[in-house]
């Protein structure tokens, strides 16, 4: 609880899913659009973090937004549960050797 961050309220006008807006569907909403955001749709791109983006602007905004909080690493005890985890999964995957 004690960590926990604000949460971001977006403004502007919910588009319709029946009806999306042209170019970026979140353009009527967000605070960084521009006048090309209304008329192209962004393209998906890789972020250097492994999300995809599909923004025109997302480099020049980087670190702006919602996409801006990031939550705090975990502590060594969860860090050390989500290796464990990671290796049980790692031989589950494996596959299981038989003789014939």
């Amino acid at each position: 609880p004690t960590n926990r961050q604000p949460k971001v309220l977006l403004q502007g006008d919910v588009p319709s899913p029946a009806a999306p807006p042209s170019g970026c569907r979140f353009h009527t909403r967000c605070p960084h659009a521009r006048p090309v955001c209304k008329e192209q749709h962004p393209a998906l791109e890789a972020a250097p973090d492994g999300r995809r983006v599909a923004c025109h602007f997302w480099r020049e905004i980087q670190g702006a937004g919602a996409g801006s909080i990031s939550a705090p690493p975990p502590s060594a005890a969860l860090a050390k549960r989500l290796a464990l985890y990671q290796t049980w999964r790692e031989r589950q995957d494996k596959p299981v050797a038989t003789s014939s």
